[in-house]
């Protein structure tokens, strides 16, 4: 069964002004809340809210093969791209065969080739620190931290309880973002308010939290 995609949580605030759809790819909708109409870019938001976190979680070999001990690029993340295109014609978010349109290679182009990722390495811990497109619509991604233990050996298709995928997401004010997280069990967490937007910042945030103790425990046993 194909995953529900889901919503990435925004505050209900006086949106930003929206930017043009790129159509037919994207659209403009307007459900009438008080923060007015929205963009909808359902292959951005299938990208940084379904199917990265959901990747890592299932140790996915493509994705696994993008994660290098080295700065990574754009195409190393295609094939996740288009498993984000399937996505959003199984959710039925386009209609099928959208990306048989000859236009869609024009669109992806620019959205895969702004992908960068940057592994850092702690004493537990890879994290790889992708900046993702500029975020057009509340919910959409500044960066996204994929992180799992160095000594993970789940193996593919199984689900992993080291992998931990953090985000950086736009508000609906302009410079407003919160740090989110996107649990192993599939919850949307969010746990403040950003101060800045530097990709160095948050890595050093996503650092801290994987180093903090569970809520409760001390950071060292007592002796």
């Amino acid at each position: 069964m194909q995953p529900v995609l889901r919503p990435a949580p925004a505050p209900l605030m006086k949106q930003t002004p929206l930017h043009a759809p790129h159509l037919p790819f994207e659209s403009i909708e307007d459900d009438g809340l008080p923060s007015g109409p929205r963009l909808l870019r359902p292959l951005v938001q299938a990208f940084e809210h379904n199917v990265l976190p959901e990747a890592l979680r299932i140790n996915h070999p493509e994705l696994l093969r993008a994660l290098q001990p080295v700065p990574t690029a754009g195409p190393d993340f295609l094939h996740l791209w288009f498993k984000s295109l399937v996505l959003c014609e199984d959710s039925r978010l386009w209609p099928a065969a959208r990306g048989d349109d000859p236009a869609f290679a024009a669109y992806l182009r620019p959205l895969a080739e702004a992908v960068h990722c940057q592994p850092t390495r702690n004493d537990e811990h890879m994290v790889w620190t992708l900046r993702t497109p500029t975020p057009k619509a509340a919910g959409e991604t500044h960066f996204i931290a994929l992180c799992r233990r160095h000594d993970d050996t789940t193996p593919f298709g199984q689900p992993s309880a080291t992998a931990h995928c953090f985000t950086l997401e736009a508000g609906r004010l302009a410079g407003e973002a919160f740090l989110c997280e996107w649990t192993p069990g599939g919850r949307h967490v969010q746990h403040g308010v950003a101060t800045t937007l530097a990709e160095e910042a948050f890595t050093a945030w996503v650092c801290q939290r994987l180093a903090a103790p569970p809520r409760g425990q001390p950071r060292h046993p007592p002796g």
